[in-house]
C-alpha cells in the first residue's frame, strides 16, 4: 500500500511540475509578445511628420534630463525624414519625477489651443523649474491664452489624455524613459542619432 501512495505522489508531483511549466511557458510567451507590438495610435496623440509616414513613437517624461537630450536628436531626424515619417508623442511620467505629472497635463491643455509642440519644447526648455514655474508664464512663453490654461489644469481637462497615455506605456511594459518604438523594434533610454536612423532606413 504504502509503495502503491508513493507511486500516485510521484506521478502527482510531476503532473504539478508540468502544470507548472506550462503556464511559466505562456507567461513568458505573453510578455514577449507584448513587447513585439507597436504602441497604439489615437486620434489624442500630438504627432508631427507624414500621416501615412513610419511611426516613430517616443514614450517620454518632461522631468527626464535623457529624455529632453533625445529631443534635438528627434527633431534633426524628423527634419531629414519630414516626407517618410510621423513623430507620435506619448506620456510616460515616472512616479520618481513628481513634476512630471503636473507637465503632462499643462501640454495636455496647451494642445486644446493646438500649441502642445510649443509647451512640449518650452517645457523641456524650463525642466528645472517645472515645480514652481506659473502657468502664466508658460502661456505667455508658448503663446497661449493663459486663462483657457489655467480652466484646463482646474477642470483636469488634460488628465484623461495623459492617464490613456500612461495605461499605453504599461501594456507596453514601458519602465524607463525615453522608449522609442519605430516599427516594432524597441529603444529604451538615450539613443544616438545614428541608431535611429539605421532602423529607419532598414523600414523605409
Amino acid at each position: 500500500m504504502l509503495d502503491f501512495r508513493r507511486h500516485w505522489l510521484t506521478i502527482l508531483s510531476g503532473a504539478a511540475a508540468l502544470v507548472l511549466v506550462v503556464f511559466a511557458v505562456s507567461v513568458i510567451k505573453a510578455n514577449q509578445g507584448e513587447l513585439s507590438q507597436t504602441p497604439r495610435v489615437t486620434s489624442d496623440d500630438p504627432v508631427l511628420g507624414s500621416s501615412g509616414g513610419l511611426k516613430i513613437i517616443v514614450f517620454t517624461d518632461f522631468a527626464c534630463e535623457f529624455c529632453k537630450a533625445e529631443v534635438p536628436i528627434l527633431k534633426s531626424i524628423l527634419a531629414d525624414y519630414q516626407k517618410d515619417v510621423q513623430l507620435v508623442f506619448k506620456d510616460a511620467p515616472l512616479p520618481t519625477h513628481p513634476t512630471a505629472r503636473r507637465a503632462a497635463e499643462i501640454a495636455r491643455c496647451a494642445q486644446d489651443q493646438g500649441k502642445f509642440w510649443q509647451m512640449h519644447d518650452l517645457l523641456f526648455e524650463k525642466q528645472t523649474q517645472l515645480g514652481t514655474i506659473a502657468l502664466v508664464d508658460l502661456a505667455k512663453d508658448a503663446e497661449a491664452d493663459a486663462a483657457a490654461l489655467e480652466q484646463c489644469m482646474t477642470t483636469g481637462g488634460g488628465k484623461a489624455r495623459v492617464d490613456a497615455s500612461v495605461a499605453e506605456s504599461q501594456r507596453m511594459l514601458v519602465n524607463d524613459v525615453p522608449t522609442i518604438f519605430i516599427g516594432d523594434e524597441r529603444f529604451t533610454g538615450l539613443q544616438e542619432e545614428n541608431t535611429l536612423r539605421q532602423a529607419i532606413n532598414g523600414r523605409l
